[in-house]
This record gives structure tokens, C-alpha cells and sequence, in this order.
């Protein structure tokens, strides 16, 4: 029985209808995009049974410009939420500058050929210290919960419907835990492989280095086209964790993405990493704040702290080299705006390509419901 999810209304073509996994539901919205025909295999309640045909990817140029389409549409509350998500990051930063502000390095004689004989930190303190990574920690999850929403905005864009900030944030907010967990899981699967990698060469190290060599050269030739499926296969975790139905797991529907498409899916996403890398690099080039503070290099190319040679530095401020200010936060903003623009850009290409590829959402609940078509 196919899962849950939007298809193509059997009697109507030029709609969508929801299947909820035993039967066809009263919702239906104009199809957002063209959808192959769905063939009637008799199962359903005198409907027939969704299926999507093998292998089916909408067209790339239809895909790039419906994905800036959906991102214009929905302007308003994606940059609400974008700038609502900078602000976890300036308090990152100005927390960070305060429990550093007081700390000052007595390097005693700095050699710069031998490094300086003594080294001790003045002005810790605890509490600031643990503060700031305590914002740290939180920074990168409230991030993911503000990207989750837009990830939901966008993929209701993407299948003709709308939603509201608050619709947003409830998705965000129950597809956190999942995404969180999918993420780690994934993540301490790797690292659990990894370990297990250099334990196999460390074995065979002590059994002979060139054979070690050669284990080294096969898992790195293996390690490309892994780390290229896994990418394609974990690409959509954003996405499935903002809107794959409760209960039904997000990384499941993450990999089933490109199940019969691979090349395709893998496609369409470098294309898309490409596109915003360029774009990216672009923005950083002019917007990217700088956290040098007061060292710079003189003419001969050695490095200074406020004019000073290192190797006549006694102490050196902290606060010199981190520099928490209007000269931080403000290129901050705007390289932040800038750079979450265009992340904007590709989480609407990925929302757009894992509604182009079927992926399973919970569209019935809520009030994003759009527009009922009686058929």
C-alpha cells in the first residue's frame, strides 16, 4: 500500500489529492507542478491507488526557476524567520566577547623561532566561560529550528499552498527532535566507521606498512562515491523532518528520495551546491566580517597586535584579538543576511525536488490546508 502523501487526483489531472495511506481524502489543491498520470490499480475506494512512475524528476529549469518563484512568493515571513534566526548568533557573539573581555595572555619573552618560555591566563572567568559555550551549544540547535520552519514554509510554497509563521513554528518545533536525532545518529554511525577504519589499518600496520598503504588507498577511493550517496541519501533531512507525517521517520523519507532516480536526485543537487557556493563565495568575498581585531602584518610580513611585533609582546588582551563591537556585529548582520539568502535559495531547491520526487507530508492537519476542488 503506498504511504501517505500528495498525488495526482485520478479524477482530475490537473489537481493533486491526498492519500493517507488507506484511502483518498476530500483534500485536493491545483498540482504545483506537472505530475505523471496515476494508474487506477483498482485498490482504493473507487479511486484506484497513487503510484508515481519510476524514475520521474521534473525538469532541471522548471525546478530552478519554481524554486526562486516559491522563495519570492514567500519573502516575507522566510525573511521574518531569518532574521529571527540571527539573533541566536549575535548573542553567540557578544556573550563570547564578554567572557573573554577581561582575559589577558602573559606570554613572557616571545621568541619567534623558539615560542615563548612561559605562558599563563589572567582574568578567567568560570561562570562567563561556560555561559559562552552553553551559547555555543544552543546556537547551532535554535539554528536548526528556524531552518526547519523555513524548510516547512518553502515545501508549502512548493505544492501551492501557504502557511503562517505559526504553522512554521510548530513544525519547526516538532521536527526538531527528530532531525536532532537522525542527525546524530548519522553522525556517530560515521564516526563509529571510522574508528573502525583505523582500527583495521592500525591491525594491518603491524602485519606489514605496505600493505596498511594499500588499505589506505582503497578506503579513501571508497570513501568518494560513500560520502556522495550518504550526502544525496541524508540531503533531505531538513525537509522530511519539518513535514514527513508524525510517526513515519524522517530519515526513511529522506532516502527514498532518490530510491530509482539516484543520478537524477545526485544531479540536481550538485547543481544546486554549485550555483550556491559561487553565490556564496561571492557574498563572503565583499560581506565577510573580519576577526583579526588589532593584528595585522607589517612590511616585512611578520604579525602585529596594535603595531607591536609578537615576538615583543608580553601580554596579549584577548579582547584585541576578538574584537565584540560595531565593527564585528554590524558586518555580521549583513554578511548573515546576505549568506542566508542564498541559503534561502538552495533549501527551497531541495524542498522543491523532495515534492518533485513524492515526498510524504502531513498536509491534512492544521490550518495551511489549501483551497478544496469537489471533483
Amino acid at each position: 500500500m503506498p504511504e501517505a502523501g500528495w498525488y495526482q487526483d485520478p479524477h482530475n489531472p490537473n489537481q493533486q489529492r491526498y492519500w493517507d495511506g488507506n484511502t483518498w481524502t476530500e483534500h485536493t489543491h491545483d498540482a504545483p507542478f506537472h505530475a505523471p498520470q496515476t494508474p487506477n490499480q483498482g485498490t482504493g475506494p473507487g479511486y484506484g491507488v497513487p503510484s508515481q512512475m519510476p524514475g520521474y524528476i521534473n525538469d532541471i529549469g522548471e525546478w530552478l526557476g519554481r524554486s526562486f518563484s516559491v522563495l519570492f512568493a514567500n519573502a516575507m515571513p522566510l525573511f521574518i524567520l531569518l532574521v529571527l534566526g540571527m539573533i541566536p548568533t549575535i548573542v553567540a557573539l557578544l556573550t563570547i566577547g564578554w567572557a573573554v573581555e577581561d582575559i589577558v595572555i602573559q606570554v613572557g619573552n616571545l621568541d619567534a623561532d623558539s615560542g615563548p618560555s612561559d605562558i599563563s591566563v589572567d582574568g578567567l572567568s568560570g561562570g562567563a566561560i561556560s555561559l559562552a559555550v552553553l551559547v555555543v551549544i544552543l546556537t547551532p540547535i535554535i539554528g536548526a529550528l528556524f531552518s526547519l520552519a523555513q524548510s516547512f514554509i518553502l515545501h508549502r510554497g512548493h505544492v501551492g499552498q501557504s502557511a503562517s509563521l505559526g504553522d512554521a513554528f510548530s513544525a519547526g518545533l516538532t521536527g526538531l527532535p527528530r532531525y536532532i536525532g537522525w542527525v546524530l545518529a548519522v553522525g556517530f554511525g560515521v564516526l563509529g566507521l571510522l574508528l573502525a577504519v583505523v582500527l583495521v589499518v592500525a591491525v594491518l600496520a603491524t602485519i606489514s606498512a605496505a600493505l596498511a598503504a594499500l588499505a589506505i588507498f582503497a578506503l579513501v577511493v571508497a570513501a568518494i562515491p560513500f560520502f556522495v550517496w550518504l550526502g544525496v541519501k541524508v540531503g533531505f533531512l531538513g525537509v522530511s523532518s519539518a513535514v514527513a507525517p508524525h510517526g513515519q521517520s524522517a530519515l526513511r523519507a529522506s532516502t527514498e528520495r532518490s530510491t530509482g532516480r539516484f543520478w537524477g536526485v545526485f544531479g540536481r543537487m550538485l547543481l544546486l551546491g554549485v550555483i550556491t557556493f559561487f553565490v556564496y563565495a561571492l557574498v563572503q568575498g565583499f560581506a565577510s566580517p573580519s576577526l583579526s581585531g588589532a593584528v595585522a602584518l607589517d612590511n616585512a610580513g611578520e604579525p602585529t597586535l596594535d603595531g607591536v611585533p609578537f615576538d615583543e609582546l608580553e601580554e596579549i588582551p584577548v579582547r584585541d584579538l576578538f574584537p565584540v563591537g560595531a565593527s564585528l556585529v554590524i558586518p555580521s548582520i549583513i554578511s548573515g543576511l546576505l549568506t542566508g539568502a542564498v541559503g534561502l535559495y538552495s533549501r527551497s531547491g531541495l524542498a522543491g525536488l523532495y515534492a518533485d520526487t513524492n515526498g510524504p507530508s502531513d498536509l491534512v492537519a492544521g490550518s495551511t490546508e489549501g483551497p478544496t476542488i469537489e471533483s
